[in-house]
């Protein structure tokens, strides 16, 4: 049983990555700007809607700009200096920022030096007598002043300016969709990254990741594999086919990129997506492992027609505590303990064959798997055959088994149905000191989505070619 998540948006967009201007870019906000008409007496003067000005329309484009290319600084021209409010100007300044915005009430009266604390001069040059005398200037108290005044010294927005310092540019995304809507064919389909995420061996079907990778642009496959209708939570063996199929089924989806999928796994979970790239199972492009597993300790695996062995664990060595089963010292870590038979695969996952990348993610005070263990396996193997570049490896002092998305509480203990039927106690120990275990979650999470989307990426020219949108 499985259920795909898409991206909770209209299909035809782009993911905010490609757009959002960087929060150190010196790009402008336009404030709309209100100028009286010459020959009409100002007391009668009424302000009616007031328009912005749209690089966007060729209509406001100067000649002196046809034939070259347009960037963001042609357009400073026709801005007034004082409503030209990047954060770079104000460096996150609330109180700069309004200050820049009131004082055109002083500029637009000839004013401009206002009695400001921070901002006290106007940004453009001193204005000759001989121009000014010619200019209609707004009389201080006359109706069409107090009329101004009102928007611009109006509580509410003077206080929104506080959510405006960090401002999003959305030109660029607005032309490419302008521009799409014209040229591309009504029919055109757009994929998303496919990403099966697979959780550990408490079984059932589990959703939370899937939904808020789909909410980040990801096609997520949530796949229960154990303990869900009818999936027993103990089989005899873990089927790689039936993994396979799921994996062909989601690459195979009109909204999924054809290219590849990735894995996003945690323990058990993590045990099968490398099995998967080891044995080349469908087109794995990446890999995220939390608290990775590399052994066959509960199941055999079945791939093909054969079994594996198994190396089980040593219940004499499970450590009681008031937080539960600490099951870390019963899982073996003897490489030589048993090797592969004629008709069986190893079970040590032969991770040195894998080809994809994988990010492996582990806390030093898991106190339910070797997590240690495995990540240095993986590391040493990988380097051993020259594949050290393909592994990036997040270790987090003190940071326990279960590190899930940021701001999640942290959870040391809960009931865990598998340890019950192994003879231990119902309750599982999954260690973590509560602030380091938090920051390995507010840490490693935007590191996931990057190590996705960049391994996830389709060649640009055949995204184009196919009618795919990545970010």
């Amino acid at each position: 049983m499985a259920v795909l998540w898409l991206k909770l948006k209209q299909v035809f967009t782009v993911p905010a990555e490609e757009w959002r201007i960087p929060h150190d870019h010196n790009c402008s906000m336009s404030v709309p700007m209100v100028y009286p008409t010459y020959g009409v007496d100002e007391d009668s003067l009424t302000l009616h809607t007031i328009i912005e000005f749209d690089p966007l329309d060729e209509n406001n484009i100067d000649n002196d700009f046809d034939d070259k290319e347009v960037n963001e600084d042609d357009f400073d021209e026709y801005m007034d200096p004082n409503t030209n409010l990047p954060k770079a100007a104000c460096d996150g300044n609330v109180v700069l920022l309004r200050e820049k915005l009131t004082s055109v009430l002083h500029h637009i009266a000839n004013q401009h030096k206002p009695s400001n604390t921070l901002f006290r001069q106007c940004g453009h040059n001193r204005i000759p007598s001989s121009e000014a005398k010619n200019i209609c200037w707004l009389k201080v108290g006359s109706p069409a002043n107090l009329a101004l005044e009102e928007p611009f010294l109006s509580t509410k927005p003077l206080k929104d300016l506080a959510k405006l310092t960090d401002f999003c540019h959305t030109g660029k995304i607005e032309a490419y969709h302008s521009m799409m809507l014209k040229y591309c064919s009504k029919e055109e389909q757009f994929a998303y990254k496919g990403v099966i995420d697979l959780l550990g061996g408490g079984g059932g079907l589990v959703e939370y990741k899937a939904s808020l990778l789909a909410s980040h642009g990801f096609a997520t496959l949530a796949l229960a594999y154990i303990g869900y209708e009818d999936q027993p939570l103990s089989p005899s063996s873990i089927n790689l086919d039936y993994f396979q199929e799921a994996a062909n089924w989601l690459v195979s989806h009109p909204k999924v990129l054809p290219h590849g999928i990735g894995m996003h796994t945690i323990c058990y979970g993590s045990w099968i997506a490398l099995l998967m790239a080891r044995y080349q199972i469908a087109a794995i492009k990446a890999i995220v492992a939390i608290s990775p597993l590399v052994i066959a300790y509960l199941h055999p695996f079945q791939f093909k027609g054969r079994v594996s062995n198994v190396i089980p664990p040593n219940n004499s060595r499970v450590l009681s505590s008031e937080k539960g089963s600490i099951w870390r010292f019963a899982l073996s870590t003897d490489l030589g303990y048993m090797n592969p038979t004629v008709s069986k695969y190893s079970a040590i996952t032969p991770v040195e064959n894998i080809n994809c990348p994988v990010m492996l993610i582990s806390g030093t005070d898991d106190l339910n798997i070797p997590a240690e263990f495995a990540v240095n396996l993986i590391v040493d193997r990988l380097k051993e055959n020259g594949k050290e570049h393909l592994c990036i490896n997040l270790r987090y002092p003190q940071a326990g088994h279960l590190i899930e998305p940021p701001y999640s509480p942290l959870c040391d203990s809960s009931f865990y149905k598998p340890f019950k039927e192994l003879g231990g106690d119902s309750y599982a120990a999954w260690g973590g000191e509560t602030g380091a275990h938090a920051w390995a979650q507010e840490d490693s999470w935007p590191k996931i989505l990057h190590f996705l989307r960049k391994h996830l990426r389709q060649n640009t020219e055949s995204e184009y070619r196919e009618g795919t949108c990545t970010d």
